[in-house]
């Protein structure tokens, strides 16, 4: 394990709020820790990162497993919504895991997930009011298209939420993403 990562795990468990600390990850994705920091759900964190290769940002979600496994496996909530291309939800681009050791020496993996980055917040941010009624319906009818595309390829989105439908402004147009297919369900 890099002696930043170290760092990182070791500031968090303290809850040191640290200002920055560069990190590469997988030889491609820059970022760093607190500044970037974009949300904290159930069982990770998501992160802002520049793409070097690509030149463009992108979010990383992280999940660390110590110990006993837990539930929730995110490569496999990137290898289902991978599958899945549609303007309503949010695309990942890469997943890959890091193994390392916790400070007590338990066996520890990252995983990590890289999907697109959505800079506007989510639907709670909205000011609705504000929003024409022909503007609300659009939102809403593009949350159900996306919803409507999940069920013809059989796919059960069960954490539907405000923070897990994001929002992008592209052209003066809102449109909503979904994210977060955690516990989503195949059939």
């Amino acid at each position: 394990m890099g002696l930043v990562k170290i760092a990182i795990i070791v500031l968090d468990v303290l809850k040191i709020n640290c200002k920055y600390i560069p990190m590469l990850l997988n030889n491609k994705y820059q970022g760093g820790s607190q500044t970037n920091l974009i949300g904290i759900g159930g069982f990770g964190r998501v992160y802002k990162a520049w793409d070097t290769l690509l030149e463009k940002y992108v979010a990383i979600k992280m999940v660390t497993i110590e110990g006993a496994k837990i539930q929730y496996n995110l490569v496999e909530e990137v290898k289902k919504a991978a599958t899945l291309t549609h303007e309503n939800i949010v695309r990942f681009n890469d997943v890959f895991v890091l193994k390392g050791s916790s400070l007590t020496g338990e066996e520890t993996e990252t995983q990590v997930g890289v999907m697109e980055y959505i800079p506007d917040g989510d639907v709670s941010h909205l000011d609705w009011l504000s929003l024409s009624i022909a503007e609300q319906k659009d939102v809403i009818l593009q949350i159900l298209n996306g919803l409507e595309y999940l069920h013809k390829h059989k796919i059960i989105y069960r954490d539907i939420k405000p923070s897990n439908i994001l929002i992008k402004r592209e052209n003066g147009k809102i449109i909503p993403k979904m994210t977060d297919f955690g516990i989503s369900k195949t059939l």
